[in-house]
């Protein structure tokens, strides 16, 4: 048998053992829903950013409410309450989230966030879940 034939049957053989293991590597993401009752510019800000994080998150997928209760996803709860200004010319508001996984409470908060450091807020909270969540570690 000639070498080039003895590399192409070696390549053959370990190719689905490759494939395998390529799969085997990659973990699974954790599901989480979003709900938000978010009158205000703010809340709505914070909630498109959460989603934003998540999508960007190797750890983490977001599905809709409905496939999250198929699926036993951490559901993550925001209630926006707009503040006003502080004064300057950036509305303030108070964010009330609320995760949960399986029904049980993991973590509760408030959060005063103005548009400026709000896409940091939600990556602070995206990168806090696997803490709050004993099944992930």
């Amino acid at each position: 048998m000639s070498l080039r034939i003895k590399l192409a049957l070696v390549a053959l053989l370990a190719s689905p053992l490759f494939f395998e293991q390529a799969h085997a590597a990659a973990p699974l993401k954790s599901f989480v829903s979003v709900t938000c009752i978010c009158d205000d510019a703010t809340g709505q800000a914070y909630a498109k950013a959460l989603t934003a994080a998540l999508a960007a998150s190797p750890i983490y997928k977001q599905v809709s409410v409905e496939e999250g209760t198929e699926k036993d996803a951490i559901r993550i709860n925001i209630v926006s309450l707009p503040l006003g200004n502080d004064g300057s010319d950036r509305p303030k508001s108070a964010l009330s989230i609320v995760a949960l996984h399986q029904g049980a409470l993991l973590h509760q908060f408030i959060e005063t966030c103005d548009r400026i450091p709000i896409e940091q807020c939600a990556q602070s909270l995206v990168a806090d879940l696997k803490d709050w969540d004993s099944d992930i570690n």
